[in-house]
């Protein structure tokens, strides 16, 4: 397991099961009982979505209230690192959301 980063709402790990890696957000906080129903619904949907700028999810759950997503691992800077560089280029902008 190798800590990736964190965000408002959870913390990012790069995990491997067998022989893939994947990323594992588990989030920073419990969620009440009528949260569950609401994460459910969202990653059900979420999880429906395909497109190449889409990371795919492979299996979510709570464990002891604090819920978590495993997907697809995207290897490379995060946006905020990119964007630190300064001003992107509509070309990369293009690259980026496309």
């Amino acid at each position: 397991v190798q800590f990736l980063g964190e965000g408002a709402n959870g913390r990012v790990y790069k995990v491997k099961r067998k022989d893939q890696y994947f990323a594992l957000k588990v989030y920073k906080n419990k969620i009440s009982s009528e949260q569950i129903s609401l994460f459910r619904k969202e990653v059900s949907a979420m999880a429906c979505l395909r497109h190449p700028g889409i990371i795919e999810i492979y299996d979510s759950d709570i464990k002891n209230d604090y819920p978590y997503i495993l997907t697809e691992l995207v290897e490379g800077e995060t946006l905020d690192k990119v964007i630190e560089k300064g001003p992107l280029s509509v070309e990369n902008v293009t690259k980026i959301f496309s």
